[in-house]
């Protein structure tokens, strides 16, 4: 079975291209059966249709996890999100320590047709290295722990390629090319994570489409 994957971090909307009408329009253009999107909120609204909007752009069904509480910086509540055109069932969300208490979080799918278990997430990385390495070791031991359970982990994770490859293992890079910031990239922090069951057939970094990230997309095969 191929299928197209994409992770975009949409940066609460802020888009450079005249904002919120064209969020979902950039999300569908995409064309991929699975999308993984961080930062899936529209800036100061406390109950965001956001994922809801892209869902029925896209024509998929949207899995969501949203912080309970509010964030102080960015008024809203943290949402990370998988929207599929795969028939797929919701497994449960797995928590990440973060620098931010509670509002990190892995949402999880397994695809009915290849039995791949998928999650998408959003990671403190470097950040929580520079403010509190206690809380960076924790999300690395976590991670350390989750990778081999999941045949593919899609996120932002603020951190750089050979990092996140040592993190992540056995899962390895499916893209690689900077992502960040979209006006002039000089890192990749957004990344697709795969394990031995799934092949490359195509991956790229899109260019600029309006976040301050810039998509990652894949083409994969499941190997018998």
């Amino acid at each position: 079975m191929d299928f197209r994957i994409a992770s975009w971090n949409l940066h609460m909307g802020l888009h450079n291209d005249g904002g919120r009408n064209n969020v979902a329009a950039a999300c569908a253009a995409l064309d991929a059966d699975v999308l993984a999107l961080q930062e899936a909120w529209w800036w100061g609204e406390d109950d965001s249709t956001m994922v809801d909007e892209i869902a029925t752009a896209v024509g998929g069904t949207a899995y969501a996890y949203t912080s309970p509480q509010r964030l102080d910086k960015h008024p809203a509540r943290w949402t990370v999100a998988i929207v599929s055109r795969l028939p797929a069932d919701r497994l449960d969300d797995r928590m990440i320590p973060s620098i931010r208490g509670t509002e990190r979080a892995l949402v999880r799918i397994r695809l009915r047709e290849n039995d791949v278990v998928l999650a998408a997430g959003h990671f403190d990385g470097v950040h929580a290295l520079r403010r509190n390495p206690l809380t960076w070791w924790r999300q690395r031991r976590a991670l350390q722990a989750l990778a081999p359970t999941h045949q593919l982990i899609a996120a932002d994770c603020n951190m750089w390629g050979p990092v996140v490859a040592r993190d992540f293992r056995p899962l390895r890079r499916a893209v690689r090319g900077p992502t960040w910031p979209a006006w002039r990239p000089h890192s990749q922090i957004d990344h697709l994570l795969i394990d031995h069951r799934l092949e490359v057939l195509d991956s790229q970094v899109l260019g600029d489409m309006g976040s301050d990230h810039l998509p990652v997309v894949a083409t994969l095969r499941t190997r018998p």
